[in-house]
């Protein structure tokens, strides 16, 4: 498969649609690499389901990260 990734974006807003966050990891690292890009992280939208401790976790990464959710489920993250 064929990757690549630009050096630079221009882009008034990013939405990040992440369908379930379980622990938050993907969704901080999504928000690290559009920051690499020059992207400041009040033009990113995070859109999701998430766990309560990912939601937590991302929060505390990013406080001021307009996070979207249809829904937060207490016990996502156990099996």
């Amino acid at each position: 498969m064929l990757q690549f990734y630009i050096s630079t974006v221009v882009a008034d807003e990013v939405f990040i649609i992440n369908p379930i966050v379980a622990t938050g990891g993907t969704a901080i690292a999504a928000v690290h690499m559009l920051q690499d890009w020059g992207i400041p992280v009040e033009n990113i939208k995070l859109c999701l389901v998430a766990s309560f401790p990912g939601l937590q976790k991302i929060m505390r990464a990013f406080p001021e990260l307009e996070i979207w959710t249809a829904a937060i489920d207490q016990d996502l993250t156990k099996i």
